[in-house]
C-alpha cells in the first residue's frame, strides 16, 4: 500500500499535524497511545506505521527551532526533531544556525521514505 508522510514545521505546523493526526486517528480507530480500539480501517498502513509491539505510530516528523513544541507522545521520538540551542524567537538566530538542523530534517525524512514500501505524497503543515 502506499504510505503517506506528514511533516510539521514550526509551532503552527506542529499545531496543524496535531490536529490532523487527531482526527486520523479517530477515524482509523486508533487510541492516543497508538493501541487499537476496534478493528483497523484497511486504510490506517497509509498513515500509521506499526512498531514490533504491535503499536500504531503516526508517519510524521516534526521540527521547530524550540523543544517545547515538539514533545508529543504517541510519535516516534527519533522523529521529533528540534534545534540543541534556544533561539528565543529570533528569525536570525535560528536562521544563520540551521545549516545542521536543516540536514538532521532531510537526514529524517530520507529515513522515513525509505522506510515505506511506496511513498505516494507528503502532507506538508507550516505556518
Amino acid at each position: 500500500m502506499a504510505e503517506i508522510i506528514s511533516l510539521g514545521f514550526g509551532s503552527t505546523g506542529i499545531c496543524q499535524s496535531d490536529a490532523l493526526w487527531g482526527v486520523l486517528a479517530n477515524e482509523h480507530n486508533i487510541l492516543p497511545c497508538g493501541e487499537r480500539k476496534d478493528e483497523l480501517t484497511s486504510t490506517a498502513s497509509k498513515f500509521y506505521s506499526t512498531t514490533h509491539k504491535e503499536v500504531l505510530v503516526p508517519r510524521a516528523i516534526l521540527c521547530d527551532t524550540e523543544p517545547i513544541f515538539v514533545c508529543h507522545d504517541g510519535f516516534s521520538p527519533e522523529l521529533l526533531l528540534y534545534q540543541d540551542h534556544m533561539t528565543g524567537g529570533i528569525y536570525p538566530r535560528g536562521y544563520y544556525s540551521s545549516t545542521c538542523f536543516v540536514e538532521r530534517i532531510t537526514d529524517a525524512i530520507r529515513r522515513q521514505v525509505e522506510l515505506c514500501d511506496r511513498c505516494e505524497g507528503f502532507i506538508l503543515h507550516s505556518s
